[in-house]
């Protein structure tokens, strides 16, 4: 098993709020091996897969896009208290559409999206949007800290163990999920974003048609 991520090493710094924080470009994204006894040929086919998930990732990341999911998977569970100890679970924003995003404070794309999911919050203020930012597999005092360098108002939640990353299938960061009101995942994002696009906006707000008209079923 291996999991593709983004690294930090070697990377310049990005700013955000004044603040530096290591980055790179989504293509110089790497793999870390979770189990470490996988040989020498295991490894090189994994970075050939990855390789090729980048470029997929690149070219989605370039044009704004997101992946539609098809078929009726349940969507996976979630239940993470954020920094002030409280529980979110997505039922409790059934009727509503949430973004749901898997980050890290270490991946500089993460980072450097999140300005833009901010101005997707503003600009989705008085409708029912709730945005939900999922770090995974960080202490509380790190995600503090970095709470503390950066302006954002939406819920930080802690994966602290990665389960809930494990149970939706996370293999790279950031990675992102827009849920339907019905609680069903309808599109998915790999790789960063420019949350306040007007694609991704239309995208939302289509899903809040989508949801209004079911209601009046």
């Amino acid at each position: 098993m291996a999991r593709i991520v983004c690294s930090p090493a070697n990377t310049a710094p990005v700013f955000f709020a004044g603040h530096a924080y290591p980055t790179q470009s989504t293509a110089a994204m790497q793999i870390r091996t979770v189990d470490r006894k996988a040989n020498s040929s295991e490894i090189l086919m994994i970075r050939y897969l990855t390789g090729l998930l980048m470029l997929v990732s690149l070219s989605c990341a370039a044009a704004g896009q997101l992946e539609p999911l098809r078929g009726n998977a349940p969507t996976p569970g979630l239940s993470l208290e954020d920094l002030g100890h409280k529980v979110h679970t997505l039922q409790d924003y059934r009727g509503q559409v949430v973004l749901v995003n898997f980050w890290a404070s270490w991946c500089g794309p993460c980072v450097v999206e999140m300005p833009s999911m901010q101005r997707l919050q503003n600009a989705m203020t008085g409708k029912p949007f709730t945005l939900l930012a999922v770090n995974v597999e960080e202490s509380s005092g790190t995600v503090w800290k970095f709470a503390a360098k950066v302006q954002i108002q939406f819920p930080l939640l802690l994966d602290r163990e990665g389960q809930t990353a494990y149970d939706w299938g996370i293999d790279l960061y950031p990675t992102s999920f827009l849920v339907d009101p019905q609680g069903r995942v309808q599109y998915v994002a790999y790789g960063p974003r420019n949350w306040d696009d007007p694609e991704m906006i239309q995208a939302i707000e289509g899903l809040l048609g989508t949801g209004m008209s079911e209601a009046r079923k």
